[in-house]
């Protein structure tokens, strides 16, 4: 399964009818890819691209997520 490494910490938002809008980065968004992933039992294995997204500094805490998923 091929995973898109760029969506590493990427910006999320809700707006509710009540105006209240809130925006953040969501350092689980690729983590939780992985686990819906493999909750289906139909995923052999997983390709992540691009792999400068995986090595790029202002990603280190979304992939220390990931990787907890193998400890």
């Amino acid at each position: 399964m091929g995973l898109p490494a760029y969506k590493m910490n990427t910006k999320s938002s809700v707006s509710s009818s009540w105006g209240y809008d809130s925006e953040w980065y969501n350092q689980f968004t690729l983590a939780n890819m992985i686990t819906m992933a493999r909750d289906t039992g139909k995923t052999d294995g997983f390709i992540f691209f691009d792999y400068a997204d995986m090595v790029a500094d202002r990603n280190k805490d979304a992939l220390g997520h990931v990787m907890k998923l193998w400890d």
